[in-house]
């Protein structure tokens, strides 16, 4: 009678069969003791035998299985490539209908016009680039004014002359239709300014003639003397000193045709506040001023070297002090 395995319950039976060890355990007083292995056969599977055509028949079905999975799987690739080649199609397409709208946007119309009347009623000769002034261009309008020079999309850009119906001419550099940069503006034959401008208001250094004759060289800002600078009258006498407002105003200097000077405070054009004022014969006085005159009290230097200190009131003294 044959024993039984333990791990798997096989039962060795006949010849057919597989060796495999197992190690039986026993327990004695709770400690376990190792015997010796022993060797049980486990029963082979029965295996039905086919014939001979069967295993033939098998095999081809076999193989005609595995060309289906094959070709399945040639199929699938296949499938997938094609959706991958349509994909790729439909991105060149949409690519090549960018670049078609953006080469309909990059083009541009470009037509050389002589007195074309604008819907405006302006007279304009030059570039029209799609139906816009742009490029070298003369416009004269129906008041009169004229313009002759650089255009952008409708609006002076670049160096250009405008000339009023007045006759006063704006000539220099303009952006977005105004004066921009160094510019040039005559009136009557005789006014001159030369200054830069910014957005159409005088800025900066400049140079003015005025139609009196007088010279101001020095700062502008938002079309005004202001700042530091110096104004020439046509007799030869100058200030030199502050602006504010077109007029002097702060510290400065003014020297007359005879040689008189006075320095110090200016108020509105007028000596005002503390300051010095010398005769051409060496006079002096130095003290208050108001409203162009001495005003207040002052310190009087005679041409001989005395000195007094005194009361003035409107230009007059009206007391020596000592």
């Amino acid at each position: 009678m044959g024993a039984t395995c333990k791990s798997c319950n096989c039962y060795d039976r006949d010849d057919r069969s597989i060796e495999h060890e197992y190690s039986i355990h026993k327990k004695t007083n709770n400690a376990p003791i190792h015997e010796p292995k022993r060797i049980y056969r486990h029963k082979e599977p029965e295996v039905k035998r086919e014939s001979l055509i069967d295993s033939k028949e098998m095999d081809r079905v076999d193989s005609l299985k595995w060309n289906k999975d094959i070709s399945n799987g040639i199929e699938n690739t296949n499938t997938f490539n094609k959706i991958s080649t349509n994909k790729q199609i439909e991105e060149e397409k949409a690519s090549e209908r960018s670049n078609v709208n953006e080469s309909k946007e990059t083009i541009n119309v470009t037509i050389e016009v002589t007195d074309y009347q604008l819907e405006t009623g302006e007279i304009y000769t030059g570039t029209l680039i799609n139906g816009k002034r742009t490029g070298n261009g003369r416009c004269v309008y129906s008041n009169g004014d004229e313009y002759t020079g650089e255009w952008k999309d409708d609006l002076y850009e670049g160096k250009g002359k405008f000339v009023k119906q007045t006759g006063r001419t704006y000539e220099g550099y303009w952006k977005e239709g105004k004066l921009n940069g160094k510019g040039r503006v005559t009136f009557d034959k005789e006014y001159m300014l030369e200054v830069n401008f910014i957005n159409g208001v005088a800025n900066g250094k400049g140079r003015e003639i005025g139609n009196d004759g007088q010279i101001y060289e020095g700062d502008f800002y938002e079309d005004r003397k202001e700042g530091k600078g110096k104004l020439t009258w046509s007799d030869g006498k100058y200030y030199e000193g502050d602006f504010l407002g077109d007029l002097m105003h702060g510290k400065g200097k003014m020297v007359r045709p005879n040689q008189s000077t006075y320095e110090g405070d200016f108020a509105k054009n007028e000596y005002e506040g503390t300051g010095v004022y010398l005769w051409n014969d060496g006079k002096k006085y130095q003290g208050q001023f108001f409203n162009g005159k001495q005003h207040g009290e002052g310190v009087f230097t005679s041409i001989s070297g005395e000195v007094k200190r005194g009361i003035w009131e409107n230009g007059k003294r009206t007391l020596w002090i000592t």
